[in-house]
């Protein structure tokens, strides 16, 4: 066994990680509940034969917050499947030189810039590893010419690089009928296919270390197939407006899910144990995720998979608004693909040796992804409910909203908690801009996943894989110069149907104007105070209509104050010694207020739940009187104890028959 070098990770950070699990509990239990209390308050609420319409209202807005809710209570259980789950901690180091096993290591692209590629195929050349142990193989599935001319110069000089490109079938399965060509292509190099396996993205450029990392924990326990690092970025936009450096999914959720025993391969820097393949019969197809599919049925045969939290390669994220969404899109679609190919992982041989963890992350990520339809639904019904002019909320009596109101605020402020351990992790305003992303995104996941997934003689257009990193025309980013106004939105309010956007955002916002219009036209006395028809009719917490205004503005604002990005060869600084480009660290430029919006308004509704905490608790003051016996209203009770607690625990022992 080799020697091993091992350095510790941040304890806080594993601290927060174990944390988790209970705090996404607890956001479950009050989400719940308070669901469970509206839907009941709803059934025993008798309509008013003056105006019926309140009523189906408030049915309306309800549609609307299950609709906007059920991604986060996914998340949730996804990391409540973590309870008891051990959190790595321990980063490895391979030192033995005479041992070291053999490494194929594939380079596949497939149209990408060839300066982009030859410099990740250089670098890969340049690992810490002894030469004689790895071979580079470069997969190209575009068959070009000049990379071809490239990698055999430079096999000049790098005697353990190869060149190969298939002849692609009509149904050539994209990505994993590439590294499957390559998986039989090492079969006929001397010596036969290595016993380790690692691939990279054509734009993602190795660590030296990256196999020194990898392989300890592979060598360590011989039913361990694969190991993940993260993939960093960088190329992010400053700021990073569409979120595209992932940070919540490679710092939280996937830490999260290695503590579960699920983790799964991110299509890059991995390496994977050639048994473990043949196992398998080489990269599975039938799914445009080919990463997470071959991770399933390895989970699905018995074999382990560990996500390595230590950067160890660094790539580019899609260069415009549109690459960026259509990415998106294809990973909800691969996902799909994958979950109809393991049976949902409930039953049947694919998932046969899951554990009930590995099946539940599986089915709570296709959960997550068919979620979108029902956000895009509940995107509709927002504005629905606010041009109405009926209330949000509908109660049987006063003691039901003061129970209502106080189970809206502590489900909030359990969120809150949620996303505070999440920002010790990532940042806070990642944390914050994480939940709002949603939204945005969310129609175009909806019609691609209905579109992906209809008979193909309703199509439009059949659905494609398209690389990440091949290029669609100027980007809007680039910083040699963007394209002037009036062109570029013209192409992106179109094309990239940011149109759509704007056009909801304007609706919405004049709901809201309206809305406010009715309640101020209202009469108000005591029994009807203008606080309450404010909360009634606008002011229901957690405030979503200017949550999704928020969240909707994204595009719209991107596509006026696009970023930009240096080119690719200012962000890259060239060893002389390993002889390739390696990413060199960027300091932020100044803040944006756009982007610092999010932050603000997320304050804003904090501060605003809190004072409705007040009203609400000072509101059952005044009503609770301290010898009211207890009859079901939970913070009317709580209050009337804080009055008199001898008196109301007599009152609760009446009620309960004691």
């Amino acid at each position: 066994m080799p020697h091993q070098d091992i350095i510790e990770l941040a304890r806080i950070k594993h601290r927060c990680l174990n944390i988790l699990p209970f705090t996404s509990l607890l956001s479950m239990i009050t989400l719940v509940v308070y669901l469970g209390y509206r839907v009941n308050y709803l059934l025993i609420s008798n309509p008013p034969t003056n105006n019926p319409y309140e009523h189906w209202n408030s049915w309306v807005y309800l549609v609307a917050e299950l609709g906007l809710f059920l991604p986060n209570f996914f998340n949730h259980f996804l990391r409540c499947l973590a309870f008891g789950g051990p959190a790595s901690s321990q980063h490895l180091r391979l030192l033995d030189e005479k041992d070291s096993p053999r490494v194929d290591l594939f380079v596949t692209c497939a149209g990408e810039d060839v300066e982009t590629i030859m410099n990740t195929t250089e670098a890969a050349c340049a690992l810490d590893y002894p030469n004689h142990c790895l071979r580079v193989i470069v997969l190209d599935d575009a068959g070009s010419d000049e990379l071809a001319q490239r990698i055999e110069k430079l096999k000049e000089t790098r005697g353990n690089v190869h060149y190969t490109a298939r002849h692609k079938p009509i149904d050539h399965h994209f990505k994993a009928g590439n590294l499957n060509h390559g998986y039989k292509f090492v079969e006929t190099l001397p010596g036969g296919p290595a016993e380790f396996m690692a691939a990279l993205d054509a734009d993602m450029i190795p660590d030296p270390n990256l196999l020194r990392a990898l392989l300890p924990h592979l060598l360590k326990d011989d039913k361990l197939a694969l190991a993940q690092p993260p993939q960093r970025f960088y190329d992010v936009p400053s700021h990073d407006p569409l979120l595209q450096g992932l940070d919540v999914n490679f710092k939280v959720t996937e830490p999260v899910k290695e503590m579960m025993g699920s983790t799964w391969c991110g299509g890059s820097g991995y390496l994977i144990r050639r048994a473990a393949l043949d196992d398998i019969g080489g990269y599975p197809v039938g799914s445009v995720g080919e990463d997470m599919y071959c991770s399933n049925i390895l989970l699905g045969k018995g074999w382990k998979a560990i996500y390595v939290d230590e950067v160890l390669q660094h790539g580019r994220v899609p260069e415009s608004y549109k690459a960026h969404v259509k990415q998106q899109g294809r990973w909800h679609v691969g996902r799909v693909q994958t979950a109809i190919a393991m049976q949902f992982y409930l039953f049947g041989d694919p998932s046969r040796k899951m554990g009930f963890r590995q099946r539940g992350a599986g089915l709570v990520y296709v959960l997550l992804s068919f979620s979108h339809i029902l956000t895009t639904i509940a995107l509709l019904a927002i504005p629905v409910s606010l041009w109405s002019g009926s209330p949000l909320v509908v109660c049987p009596n006063e003691d039901s909203l003061r129970n209502l109101l106080a189970l809206a605020i502590a489900s909030i402020m359990s969120e809150w908690v949620d996303d505070l351990v999440v920002s010790l992790v990532t940042g806070y305003r990642v944390a914050v801009a994480e939940g709002h992303a949603t939204y945005w995104i969310a129609p175009y996941h909806a019609i691609t996943l209905m579109g992906a997934f209809l008979p193909s003689w309703l199509q439009k257009k059949k659905f494609s894989f398209t690389p990440s990193g091949s290029s669609e025309g100027k980007s809007e980013r680039d910083s040699t110069g963007v394209s002037p106004m009036f062109q570029r939105l013209a192409d992106m309010f179109w094309d990239s149907k940011i149109f759509l956007h704007l056009i909801y955002f304007t609706v919405c916002s004049i709901g809201v104007a309206r809305s406010a219009i009715l309640v101020a036209q209202h009469e108000h006395d005591a029994n009807n105070p203008l606080i309450k028809d404010i909360i009634l009719h606008l002011g229901w917490p957690p405030l979503l209509w200017i949550v999704i205004l928020n969240s909707i503005a994204v595009p719209i604002r991107y596509a006026f104050v696009p970023p930009t990005v240096p080119q690719r060869e200012q962000l890259l600084k060239r060893d002389p010694v390993l002889r390739a480009s390696y990413p060199e660290s960027q300091e932020s430029g100044p803040e944006d207020s756009l982007i610092l919006s999010q932050d603000v308004i997320y304050t804003f509704c904090m501060v605003y739940v809190l004072g409705l905490l007040i009203y609400a608790w000072n509101m059952s003051v005044s009503s609770c009187p301290t010898h009211l016996p207890y009859n079901g209203d939970i913070l009317g009770y709580a209050t009337s104890y804080a009055v008199d607690p001898q008196r109301s625990m007599a009152d609760l022992g009446a009620a309960v028959g004691l």
